[in-house]
C-alpha cells in the first residue's frame, strides 16, 4: 500500500470525547470498543467535540467491527438534537486496541473507503491501551472530488486542557 505524502493535519479533541473513548476503552478492556466522532473542521484541522459510542456484539480482542445501521442511528439522533445552526456534524470513527499497537494497515484501509464518501476530511482516532491511554491518529481524504482516491496520513491530536494542552504524534508506517 503507497501512502502519498500530503500536508499534516492536527486533530483537536475536547476533554469530553476523549474522556467518553477512555471510558469505554476501560470498560471494554481486553475487547476493541469503538464508535463515531463529531465536531466540525476549522481550516486544515478537525476538531471533534464527541465522540458517540457504537455496541456492537462483534467485537473481540483485535477485532472491532461497526454496526453500521446503529451508528447511523445515534449520528442521526445526535445531530437531529442540535441546533440547525450549529455546525457539528460527522467528522470519523474511533476505535480502540487493547495493547499499545497503532493505526493496523486494515484501519487505514477503512479510513480510505469511508473519506470517499466524507465532505471533507475524516479522522480515525485509536486508543492504545497502556498504562494510561493514549490517542493516536490518522486522518483521509479525497485527493480531488473527480478521482474515486483518498489519501491516508498521520495526523497530531492535540487535547486542550484547563493546565496545557497535551499533543501526540503517530507516524503511520509506509508499505
Amino acid at each position: 500500500m503507497l501512502l502519498d505524502v500530503v500536508r499534516q493535519t492536527e486533530v483537536w479533541v475536547s476533554q469530553a470525547a476523549k474522556r467518553a473513548i477512555e471510558l469505554e476503552t476501560a470498560r471494554q478492556h481486553p475487547l476493541e470498543a469503538g464508535g463515531v466522532l463529531t465536531g466540525y473542521r476549522d481550516g486544515d484541522a478537525i476538531v471533534v467535540t464527541h465522540a458517540i459510542v457504537v455496541p456492537d456484539a462483534t467485537h473481540r480482542r483485535h477485532v472491532y467491527v461497526r454496526d453500521d445501521v446503529g451508528a447511523n442511528e445515534l449520528l442521526r439522533q445526535f445531530i437531529a438534537d442540535r441546533d440547525p445552526d450549529d455546525p457539528t456534524g460527522y467528522v470519523g470513527e474511533w476505535h480502540s486496541h487493547p495493547a499499545p499497537i497503532g493505526p493496523s494497515n486494515v484501519d487505514a484501509s477503512t479510513l480510505r473507503e469511508l473519506a470517499l464518501l466524507a465532505q471533507g476530511p475524516i479522522a480515525l482516532l485509536v486508543c492504545m491501551s497502556t498504562p494510561a491511554p493514549v490517542l493516536v491518529a490518522l486522518v483521509a481524504r479525497r485527493r480531488t472530488r473527480a478521482q474515486a482516491r483518498a489519501v491516508v496520513t498521520s495526523a497530531v491530536v492535540t487535547t486542550p486542557s484547563a493546565e496545557k494542552a497535551s499533543a501526540v504524534q503517530f507516524t503511520f508506517p509506509k508499505d
